[in-house]
């Protein structure tokens, strides 16, 4: 009695265990599968949209310049980040439908249901896959278009000439923020974002009312501040006892670095996670857009990559046919 029960236990285990064998060799099928087609679309249809982008772009980007074929590939280098992060979800979903409608049309779904595999654990099989999808798109995002795109936008601010610059040449800056006790505008910034130029300087009291103002032709980034120069006072609520360091220069307590001028004008792609967060979390720090703004593109840096799970649902109803 004893050595049948130890010959069935044996046997359920060795069942049990061939199951999961079989479920993981399953899994990494359809892994595998899915990410040669994911990888297969993708380039294709970036690749296509690349070319149309291109052939829309063609006239602008060549207009001023004197080596065609470089100015060419440098606007696709930089563009085609963007292009691979808009068809990466759409490339999820098609490359799931493809091999679902291959394995029902093959009848190898009815195969797998009848070992007792639903469509929803079908589904489970190829988080692996979409987990793969989703970091590549997280890192596109993140990681590379906070730079090709930044990139791109400035040199499309130039017209396209020469190469692409690290900062544009007069870059719009917001036009007030708010510092701690002070509301400051900004006419422009500097290519490299060092120089701020025609500053307003409002300074308030405790009670948030408007203390003093003063004007400043320029804010240069020196040793973590900013040195104001070209000082002026309009003559509003001076007091003749402080000199307000009119003969030795102010430094403006503003908590961000150069770079961040230039980027704060363009698209959501050209600011990384951190500095959306920091617009967020700085409440003594307020930009030209409201808060919403930074929040809803803080969300999207997430979502938008998260989506590919999105994708794989929307393809298993295919599986019931």
């Amino acid at each position: 009695m004893r050595f049948d029960t130890s010959v069935s236990n044996f046997f359920e285990n060795f069942k049990g265990a061939c199951n999961d064998c079989g479920m993981m060799t399953l899994s990494r099928y359809l892994n595998s599968l899915f990410l040669g087609r994911v990888l297969l679309i993708g380039l294709g249809l970036s690749g296509l949209l690349s070319l149309f982008d291109l052939l829309a772009n063609a006239g602008d980007v060549t207009r001023y310049s004197s080596n065609i074929l470089y100015s060419l590939t440098t606007y696709l280098a930089l563009r085609f980040p963007e292009i691979v992060e808009v068809v990466l979800p759409l490339s999820a979903l098609l490359a799931a439908l493809s091999i679902l409608m291959q394995k029902v049309q093959s009848q190898e779904i009815a195969a797998i249901r009848a070992a007792g595999i639903s469509v929803y654990r079908m589904g489970v099989m190829m988080i692996g896959g979409a987990v793969a999808v989703v970091g590549l798109h997280f890192i596109l995002l993140n990681l590379v278009m906070p730079y090709s795109s930044h990139a791109l936008y400035l040199w499309s601010e130039l017209d396209y000439k020469g190469a692409p610059p690290q900062m544009r040449d007069n870059a719009d800056a917001p036009d007030w923020i708010a510092a701690g006790d002070m509301l400051i505008k900004i006419g422009s910034a500097s290519p490299e974002g060092r120089v701020l130029n025609d500053l307003t300087v409002i300074v308030r009291d405790e009670t948030k009312r408007m203390e003093n103002y003063f004007t400043a032709e320029q804010a240069v980034y020196l040793d973590e501040s900013w040195a104001l120069r070209g000082i002026k006072y309009p003559g509003l609520g001076i007091h003749p006892d402080k000199n307000y360091g009119l003969e030795a220069g102010l430094n403006l307590d503003l908590p961000i670095r150069p770079g961040f001028f230039a980027k704060i004008s363009a698209q959501s792609n050209s600011l990384h996670i951190v500095d959306l967060y920091r617009l967020l979390r700085d409440k003594d720090l307020v930009f030209d857009r409201p808060a919403y703004v930074y929040q809803i593109w803080l969300h999207q840096k997430f979502s938008r990559p998260l989506s590919t799970f999105v994708m794989i649902a929307l393809a298993l109803p295919l599986a019931f046919c």
